[in-house]
């Protein structure tokens, strides 16, 4: 299929580097859960200052007043991660292109749905994998295309329910005429 090219593709381009100033904050994050701990290793013992918080994007106005220090990233990230880790920043990657794949499925399978056009789920999912920054996000460390892939998640299930709670709410309407009736009012 063309999202496993795609794939296939951005795994063989990957490129085993820092893409944004956040990708260091994650990996403390990381760090920490692989130390089996919150705080990040090799911060204990040291003097309290800005520097001791090298991974932190804000480390110039966060107030380090002891150590060990802890990451203030979302921590869900590094349980999701941990599997993917001994796998080194290619591994962490891929998540991220699975996320993106997923993600890219995802809205196709939405398009469709909510269009009933299987060509405009095909538009839908080039203009998202392709028109945005979609590619670059899963190409990085930064956890930007599995945040998009749980919101979509989260929203197709919403559908879902919504479509659920239409099937049963419609044959309840046709028993019992008091819910009609207090519909109207």
């Amino acid at each position: 299929s063309l999202l496993a090219a795609l794939a296939l593709l951005l795994f063989a381009t990957i490129v085993p580097g820092v893409f944004t100033i956040d990708e260091p904050h994650y990996l403390s994050s990381l760090a920490a859960l692989r130390a089996g701990r919150l705080t990040v290793p090799g911060t204990e013992g040291l003097p309290p200052s800005r520097e001791v918080a090298w991974f932190d994007p804000e480390a110039a106005v966060r107030q380090i007043e002891s150590t060990p220090i802890a990451p203030t990233v979302p921590p869900l990230w590094a349980a999701i991660a941990l599997p993917f880790s001994p796998f080194g920043w290619r591994g962490l990657v891929a998540l991220n292109i699975a996320a993106f794949v997923g993600a890219t499925a995802l809205i196709f399978h939405l398009t469709v749905r909510l269009s009933r056009s299987r060509t405009a789920g095909y538009w839908g999912a080039a203009a998202f994998a392709l028109a945005g920054y979609q590619v670059e996000y899963a190409q990085g460390l930064w956890p930007q295309s599995l945040s998009v892939l749980l919101n979509l998640a989260a929203l197709s299930l919403a559908l879902a329910a919504v479509r659920a709670h239409g099937l049963l709410i419609a044959p309840r309407t046709a028993i019992d005429v008091d819910v009609i009736a207090q519909r109207r009012a």
